[in-house]
């Protein structure tokens, strides 16, 4: 019969101990760092969506300018085809002349 060893239950408690904190130890960082990349994921995502708004926000304005000057062009070509005696007609016996509705490039 092969002797049994004897080991100290204090021994055992121990060693349960340490391996218990060391797991939940694990258990904590592993889950610190689950967290950690998810509100790096959720800021980046604030972070590109901001980026993208303020870029909208540049190509609104571009878009704006290039619609005034669009109409600006548009309506000096109109005004340049149309001659000065065209849009004014004199009244007779009266001092003053009456312009013509003149029409500008409307959006």
């Amino acid at each position: 019969m092969i002797p049994k060893k004897r080991i100290r239950l204090s021994f055992l408690v121990q060693k349960t101990q340490k391996l218990l904190f060391w797991w939940l130890s694990g258990c904590a960082i592993t889950l610190a760092s689950v967290y950690l990349f998810q509100m790096n994921h959720v800021s980046m995502q604030g972070y590109v969506l901001t980026r993208e708004t303020q870029e909208n926000a540049k190509l609104s304005a571009k878009m704006g300018q290039l619609d005034a000057q669009i109409a600006r062009l548009e309506t000096r070509e109109y005004v340049l085809k149309v001659s000065e005696k065209e849009q004014m007609i004199a009244r007779t016996r009266e001092q003053f002349i009456v312009l013509k509705d003149t029409f500008t490039a409307q959006k």
